[in-house]
């Protein structure tokens, strides 16, 4: 007997046994690809009947053109019988501004030199305040009061410092101006000078007070000693030996 040569097929019976081992897992991707046939099919169908509406002329039927012509002709307009709602707002009372006609460009111009001598008493009562303070210092013996006493003196100091640089840099440019004004009466063509002239003239200004007092050489040491520091940074250090 020839032995019958087997079959690669499967039967029926098998697939189905198959079929049920077969994992949900392996089945996903069939479903997914037919989904995404559908959507893509759709997307197209879309696509054809939007460029096809706009190709075609937009049909107006007669019967909408027959009413536009009555209506811009014969007929009265048309009124809506519906009520509008009204909008209530609430009306807050407006909030009076307070201005100080002192600081005002309305009343007037601001010019320093003014200010700075209208009010040249708060120098003097800065000076107070810092007397009074120095006693309080010496009589104080808890820490934290020191330290405020402190914090509240360095404060009134460099107050009062920038204060006096300020009126003395305005009297400055002041004696300049008097004297170019001299000299243009006289014929002289006006010369304005720059933010760093005036610059220098307040340096060459504090310069001379600094020399007429003696102090211009504690000045230069400082700032040697300053720019010493801050070269100090970048010098380099000994190794350690390990």
């Amino acid at each position: 007997m020839d032995k019958k040569k087997k079959s690669n097929l499967l039967t029926f019976e098998e697939l189905e046994k198959y079929n049920k081992l077969e994992s949900f897992e392996l089945q996903l991707p069939n479903r997914n690809r037919k989904r995404n046939r559908n959507k893509n099919r759709q997307a197209e169908q879309y696509k054809e009947d939007y460029y096809d509406n706009q190709r075609r002329p937009q049909q107006v039927t007669k019967k909408k053109r027959k009413s536009r012509t009555k209506t811009q002709r014969k007929k009265p307009r048309e009124v809506s019988s519906k009520v509008k709602p009204i909008k209530r707002y609430s009306r807050d009372k407006k909030q009076e501004m307070r201005r100080d006609p002192r600081f005002d460009s309305l009343s007037s111009m601001f010019h320093e030199h003014h200010f700075l001598e209208d009010y040249s008493f708060l120098v003097e009562k800065r000076e107070e305040e810092i007397a009074t303070l120095r006693t309080k210092l010496k009589l104080a013996s808890d820490r934290q009061k020191i330290n405020k006493y402190n914090r509240q003196l360095s404060m009134l100091i460099q107050s009062n410092l920038r204060a006096k640089e300020k009126t003395r840099a305005n009297q400055v440019i002041r004696e300049r101006n008097r004297k170019e004004a001299k000299l243009i009466k006289k014929g002289k063509r006006p010369y304005f000078l720059n933010r760093a002239k005036k610059r220098k003239l307040i340096l060459k200004d504090k310069w001379d007070t600094l020399t007429k007092e003696g102090k211009a050489d504690k000045v230069l040491k400082k700032r040697r000693q300053r720019k010493i520091s801050k070269k100090h940074k970048y010098v380099p250090r000994k190794r350690d030996k390990n």
